[in-house]
């Protein structure tokens, strides 16, 4: 399927070959590695957002479908196909400074780096969250036990190691920055690199991540806009309520405290200020803003869950097409705070 190819080829190439270029051009810089961490709060700043705000104030139980998809919506921003369209709109040529589109790149192929886990781990843990399930309570890898009748501490650090870098994404991301900090990278990238062909076809497969992602979702959202909601839908909150939260929590709330974090952080000395790196914040405020992951879609397709994956479609369509008229008040107001 086209969901299975983006998840299994397109993205975990993307995310491969743009970690070798941003540390083959920039090197690795202290505002470079601090951009997973920045994706690891921001997560974590949209995930207790919705399980503390959003989720008591529409009374939806967590578990129902309804109530994992908003979620999902709340915690995850779409941080790849958005901001790379964005950035490159505002500050390709003929724009002045011509280094700031690269740089957002650079940082963007590295908040990927700590966003591609925790999505691929912590949203599929999200949208499992209230399915059946054959494993014995409090064992997180099922009847599997050893000789003595539990797991041991090592076997269970390596399944959960295993568990975090099993997903391609993630495994790309993981082994591209691997090859860009080892001798490995001579043999990629380089004129006279011995496998320049091999790292020239995975740059092919990963320009082909950000349109075929937005086909997949385009593919779902055409399928499944004759359908009703779903049947749950009427105890558990529906279509209408579900996007103006989500627009409310992505477009207003997230910015606001993310903004107010930001601020407090380089009042203590912790993140360079505004004037001093405008880049760097340009590009943190505009992840605060971004609307849910249109990955989320792809996420459901890959479990095999098509009546959600058609159903959050249709929540993140409207919630798109609202985002243009907030994302346009956002974007003017991080472009006059910064400078750029």
């Amino acid at each position: 399927s086209r969901s299975g190819v983006v998840y299994n080829v397109f993205l975990p190439c993307f995310l491969f070959t743009s970690v070798i270029k941003t540390v083959t051009v920039y090197g690795v810089s202290p505002s470079l590695l601090a951009m997973p961490l920045a994706a690891f709060i921001q997560i974590g700043l949209g995930m207790l957002l919705a399980t503390k705000v959003v989720l008591p104030l529409t009374r939806l139980d967590k578990q129902s479908e309804n109530g994992r998809e908003l979620n999902l919506c709340t915690t995850f921003g779409n941080p790849a196909v958005l901001p790379l369209l964005f950035f490159d709109a505002l500050f390709r040529a003929p724009y002045a400074d011509a280094s700031v589109l690269p740089k957002l790149a650079a940082y963007n192929s590295f908040y990927m780096m700590g966003f591609s886990p925790l999505f691929w781990v912590i949203g599929k843990a999200i949208m499992t969250s209230g399915d059946k399930r054959k494993e014995e309570p409090g064992l997180p890898y099922g009847n599997i036990l050893d000789e003595y009748g539990a797991f041991s501490k090592l076997e269970r650090a390596a399944k959960a190691v295993w568990a975090f870098v099993k997903p391609p994404p993630v495994a790309g991301a993981l082994l591209g920055l691997l090859v860009a900090i080892t001798p490995l990278k001579s043999l990629l990238v380089g004129d006279n690199a011995l496998f320049k062909p091999l790292f020239s076809s995975l740059q092919k497969f990963g320009s082909s991540y950000l349109p075929c992602a937005s086909l997949v979702l385009a593919g779902s959202l055409a399928s499944g806009l004759g359908g009703g909601e779903a049947a749950d839908a009427p105890a558990t909150g529906g279509l209408a309520m579900r996007v103006a939260a989500i627009c409310v929590a992505r477009f207003l709330v997230v910015p606001m405290v993310g903004g107010a974090a930001m601020l407090s952080l380089a009042k203590l000395g912790i993140i360079p200020t505004v004037t001093a790196n405008p880049i760097l914040w340009f590009f943190l405020l505009t992840q605060f803003s971004m609307p849910p992951a249109q990955n989320s879609v792809v996420m459901l397709q890959v479990m095999g869950k098509q009546p959600a994956a058609t159903r959050l479609s249709r929540t993140l369509f409207l919630t798109y097409a609202i985002s243009a008229v907030p994302l346009t008040i956002l974007f003017s107001v991080y472009m006059a705070m910064t400078g750029l």
